[in-house]
């Protein structure tokens, strides 16, 4: 092991490799926090998950990934055919968010009596 010495302000191999490594760790835990409110967030808005073992071979990656986006991508159409009741504040946050009525929208008024 070679010693440094302040003086010179150099460091030596071990020190790079212990502070590139404390470098990395720390990226890491960043990034995994990150990731981990990212999920959460996914998760409260009711956004499905779908994991994939990307260490198998890109084909059989490609293949899964498909299969899991199948009724997603596929039936797109399908998701928005039919009306489904929804309380008041899931109506509203969803306006908030940018849906918009549509034409299967029941009003929900009693018709007048004549």
């Amino acid at each position: 092991a070679v010693v440094s010495t302040q003086s010179t302000g150099e460091e030596t191999e071990e020190e790079a490799v212990d502070r590139i490594r404390g470098e990395i760790s720390d990226r890491y835990d960043s990034d995994m926090q990150v990731v981990s409110t990212l999920t959460n967030t996914l998760e409260d808005l009711n956004i499905p998950r779908i994991t994939i073992d990307a260490s198998r071979k890109p084909k059989v990656v490609g293949y899964s990934l498909t299969q899991q986006l199948r009724s997603i991508t596929e039936l797109r159409e399908s998701l928005f055919s039919q009306c489904l009741a929804v309380k008041a504040r899931q109506a509203n946050d969803m306006l908030a968010r940018g849906y918009k009525q549509s034409d299967c929208v029941l009003s929900r008024e009693v018709p007048e009596e004549t």
